[in-house]
């Protein structure tokens, strides 16, 4: 059995804007996530590294910090490496794996526009890869990768989207899942999105093992991950370490099902971590004297949580008692109020909820607040 770890887009270096001092703490986890995949590299004993692109976040970080993912990269020797430049740290002329650090690493394969498939004899098995030569292609990642008849196991690398309608834009070297299934290799270490999904294709095991160390909310909890993976005559396994730090977590909360402004801080309260990065997304009917603002739940949940920010931009502040007859009928407002009413008063118990709803909008659209 041969035993890989698959890791991509660590993206060190990255800037974590808008967060302040804490920016600077998310970005030590960053680092910190390589360190704790190098450790989990050497506790499990693997035969192999794959990094599937986007170590860097860029090929203008600074040499302090390639000094020190060298310095980590170099422990893991002599496990044979192979990394992928990305759409972040492409190999183009000024790649940062050019730069002479790299170069005084034996156990460290880096692949290029001349250099995709690597074999290792002694392992028995074949790694391909078709490095990014610039931050966008149309391109396939796995076109060109032709199997060879050296060894018995085969591994292709990856960096770029999965083609699938709706969901990628074709400018971040996509790839069909299709070329995946025919491909006729034991596994595809994929890198380029943040989250963690399964793309394998009947005998092929495809994955992004998503970003080890969570860099932003789109990623939510499938990020935070590193990849551990087994191949033998009876197939590929693959099993998620985590390695991050961080959690981020986005909430949703619909406000008219809570009484009490206490009963949705407590809601909020329940997933208190001073881990976790929460992103609270308010929306529905909220009274006027309420207050919701991020401020003010910030303030109710002190040091609970890591970071804390609140989406209220789906939020109607609603008036308890709205009277047509305060309002003239020859006035718009008294001509919708009106006709809201009679709405109301004849609609099915079913389809109440959704008229209060739209009364309330439009009382509030019409009175000149946000709805």
């Amino acid at each position: 059995m041969i035993k890989l770890l698959h890791t991509a887009d660590q993206q060190l270096g990255v800037k974590f804007l808008g967060f302040g001092e804490k920016g600077r703490q998310l970005r030590q986890a960053v680092k910190e996530s390589l360190k704790k995949t190098v450790d989990l590299a050497l506790a499990e004993s693997v035969d192999l590294v794959l990094i599937a692109g986007d170590l860097f976040d860029s090929s203008t970080v600074s040499r302090n910090l390639v000094e020190e993912a060298v310095s980590q990269l170099r422990r893991l020797a002599p496990i044979p490496t192979c990394i992928l430049p990305g759409t972040h740290d492409c190999y183009d002329a000024a790649s940062v794996y050019r730069r002479s650090e790299f170069q005084t690493l034996p156990h460290i394969h880096i692949f290029t526009d001349e250099i995709k498939a690597v074999p290792f004899p002694d392992l028995d098995i074949t790694v391909y890869g078709r490095a990014n030569l610039s931050p966008q292609g149309s391109e396939s990642p796995l076109e060109g990768l032709v199997k060879t008849n050296e060894t018995t196991y085969h591994v292709a690398m990856a960096h770029g989207e999965i083609a699938i309608e709706g969901k990628f834009s074709g400018d971040y070297y996509p790839m069909r899942t299709k070329e995946i299934a025919e491909s006729g290799m034991n596994y595809v270490a994929l890198g380029h999105w943040h989250r963690y999904a399964d793309f394998s294709q009947g005998a092929v095991k495809a994955c992004y093992p998503g970003a080890p160390e969570t860099l932003s909310f789109e990623e939510g909890e499938d990020s935070g991950f590193a990849l551990l993976v087994s191949i033998d005559d009876a197939g590929t396994h693959v099993e998620k370490k985590r390695v991050g730090r961080y959690l981020w977590r986005t909430i949703d909360l619909v406000v008219e099902n809570f009484g009490q402004e206490d009963e949705l801080i407590r809601e909020i309260m329940k997933h208190a971590d001073p881990r976790t990065l929460v992103q609270v997304r308010l929306s529905g009917l909220k009274p006027m004297t309420w207050d919701m603002s991020e401020e003010r739940l910030a303030e109710a949940v002190g040091d609970s949580f890591f970071h804390l920010e609140v989406i209220s931009g789906d939020l109607t502040p609603i008036s308890e008692d709205i009277l047509p007859t305060e309002f003239p009928e020859s006035t718009i407002m008294g001509q919708f109020l009106r006709l809201m009413q009679n709405r109301l008063e004849s609609a099915e118990e079913s389809e109440k909820p959704l008229l209060q709803e739209a009364l309330q909008r439009g009382f509030a659209l019409l009175s000149g607040r946000e709805a």
